[in-house]
C-alpha cells in the first residue's frame, strides 16, 4: 500500500513576491515569504515524522481570499516549503494535480502527497517508452 499524506497549509505569497533585490545586487527572501515559510514548516513538523521517497503525485488544492491570480504563482512556494520534510526534493514529483478555489474567510492549500507504489512506464503519442 502506497503512504499518503494529507495536511492544511497557509495560503502562500505569489511567486512575483518570493524574492527581493537587496542594495549589494543579492537577492533575499521578502518578509512575506519568510513568515509564509514559517508558519508552513511549523503545520508541517507537527505532523510528519517521516519523508516520502519515490515518485510522488501531489494535488494542491488552493483556496483564495480573492478572485484575482494565476492558479500557477502559489505553487511554488508550497512545493518549495514541503521539500525537506514531506519529501526529499521536488524532482520526486512526476503527477501534479491543481485545482483553484475561493474562500474569502479562510484562504489555505490543501495538499495531499502519495508515494507511487511503483514507477510506471508510459508511451507517448509518438510512440516513445519513457519512465513515469
Amino acid at each position: 500500500m502506497s503512504k499518503q499524506i494529507t495536511i492544511t497549509l497557509p495560503y502562500p505569497p505569489s511567486a512575483n513576491r518570493l524574492w527581493s533585490n537587496g542594495a549589494n545586487g543579492r537577492k533575499y527572501k521578502t518578509t512575506e515569504y519568510l513568515s509564509f515559510e514559517s508558519k508552513a514548516q511549523l503545520e508541517i513538523a507537527g505532523f510528519i515524522d517521516k519523508t516520502l521517497s519515490g515518485d510522488l503525485s501531489v494535488t494542491l488544492r488552493i483556496y483564495r481570499p480573492r478572485r484575482t491570480g494565476d492558479l500557477d504563482n502559489r505553487v511554488k512556494a508550497t512545493l518549495d516549503v514541503m521539500q525537506g520534510m514531506i519529501y526529499n526534493d521536488d524532482s520526486q514529483i512526476v503527477e501534479l494535480h491543481l485545482y483553484r478555489l475561493d474562500d474569502k474567510l479562510n484562504p489555505r492549500v490543501e495538499v495531499n502527497v502519495c508515494e507511487l507504489p511503483h514507477a510506471r512506464e508510459i508511451v507517448s503519442l509518438s510512440g516513445v517508452k519513457g519512465r513515469r
